[in-house]
């Protein structure tokens, strides 16, 4: 059955790793997306603390924890904290949501 997990990420506070890794991290985005498994995503805003939150939908956490771990922001050491939530959406679509905001 799929699910739909929410994704924190917490950057580091020096964004220069994140300026160098930006084109790999938006790359592995968009396919994530074509690929049907991330619906949503996108940084917080200016005035909270440096991160993102990411919306997959995935058979299970051993899926998204996978998805995680290969993004670049991942690998090279943007991310300084994840947690990953199991979510159930109630309300809302999430479909009209646009695919990659950048």
């Amino acid at each position: 059955m799929t699910q739909y997990y929410v994704v924190e990420y917490t950057y580091l506070a020096d964004t220069t790793l994140q300026d160098i890794h930006r084109p790999a991290h938006l790359a592995y985005i968009q396919q994530r997306v074509e690929q049907g498994e991330l619906v949503v995503s996108g940084p917080l805003a200016a005035d909270e603390i440096p991160g993102g939150i990411l919306i997959y939908r995935a058979a299970d956490r051993r899926a998204v924890e996978k998805f995680v771990d290969e993004d670049p922001f991942v690998i090279h050491g943007v991310v300084q904290e994840r947690r990953i939530h199991g979510w159930r959406p109630l309300t809302g679509d999430i479909s009209s949501f646009p695919a990659v905001n950048g």
